[in-house]
């Protein structure tokens, strides 16, 4: 258990930075009250942390290519309409 509980202090010192409720949860820990059963549900909770942190990732990143496949489109439309414009200005010509 000593173990699991310094490997979690440490994790949650390197989130200290980044989440607030990581300086809560590490003085948590190294109180005499913290407990195996207490260690878990930090570990999942921890654990459900990382997985949204990574859906927000994937969907950002779904979000971005489905704005440059917009921004491609729209291209290939101004091409086209332009491909258009230019064929009716040949026709005129002859």
């Amino acid at each position: 258990m000593e173990q699991k509980k310094n490997l979690i202090m440490e994790v949650l010192r390197r989130l200290q930075p980044y989440r607030e409720m990581a300086s809560d949860l590490f003085v948590i820990v190294k109180s005499s009250y913290c407990n195996e059963e207490l260690l878990n549900a930090i570990i999942n909770l921890l654990n459900k942390s990382i997985k949204n942190v990574v859906r927000e990732n994937q969907k950002e990143a779904i979000e971005k290519s489905i704005a440059q496949i917009k921004k491609i489109r729209d291209i290939e439309e101004k091409e086209k309409l332009d491909d258009i414009e230019l064929d009716g200005i040949l026709s005129d010509i002859d």
